[in-house]
């Protein structure tokens, strides 16, 4: 997490192995509204999603009202 007084900037750790090969990369958490024009910061942790099997961390955004988990967050559509 990245915080200063106005935006604060969640990240999704995303570790990988391949062969011998191993790092991690730091994904932004971005709103999926961000096709319809939010370009909201105003995010907030809002608990884990009990009922699917891994528990994800859920998120809200103010701004928009959108809940969404940190995998289906706008940067993961361009890959």
């Amino acid at each position: 997490m990245i915080e200063n007084e106005d935006i604060i900037l969640y990240y999704h750790n995303l570790s990988f192995k391949v062969n011998e090969y191993e790092g991690s990369y730091n994904i932004p958490i971005l709103c999926p509204n961000i096709s319809r024009g939010c370009k909201s910061n105003n995010i907030k942790k809002d608990g884990h999603d009990t009922s699917v099997k891994s528990s994800p961390q859920k998120f809200t955004y103010n701004d928009c009202g959108i809940t969404f988990y940190a995998h289906t967050s706008a940067f993961y559509r361009d890959i």
